[in-house]
């Protein structure tokens, strides 16, 4: 007798990915609002409750060194691989979009 059990978990993986359901992917790459949040401050503020204020934007995918965030790196270590701009902490990302 052939059991269906072990196939289950596959089945379930093979119908739940996106193309199974004709569901489409939306990109998330682009300009996005951030607001460093050294102090990790951001969730007892409910920063997460309204638009991200005294925040600046960015293009993700990328770094808040590539964006130029964070404290200019004073003694980048000449010779070795350094930052320009260093941040440790919390970061917020906020975008408005459209989900079909």
């Amino acid at each position: 007798m052939i059991t269906l059990r072990p196939l289950t978990p596959l089945l379930a993986a093979i119908l739940l990915t996106p193309g199974a359901l004709g569901q489409s992917r939306i990109d998330l790459s682009g300009r996005w609002s951030v607001r460093l949040d050294p102090n990790d401050e951001g969730v007892s503020a409910q920063w997460f409750a309204a638009p991200l204020a005294g925040g600046t934007s960015m293009k993700l995918p990328g770094t808040t060194d590539r964006a130029g965030l964070g404290e200019p790196e004073t003694d980048p270590n000449p010779g070795f691989l350094s930052r320009e701009h260093k941040f440790v902490g919390a970061a917020w990302y906020q975008r408005r979009l459209e989900i079909p």
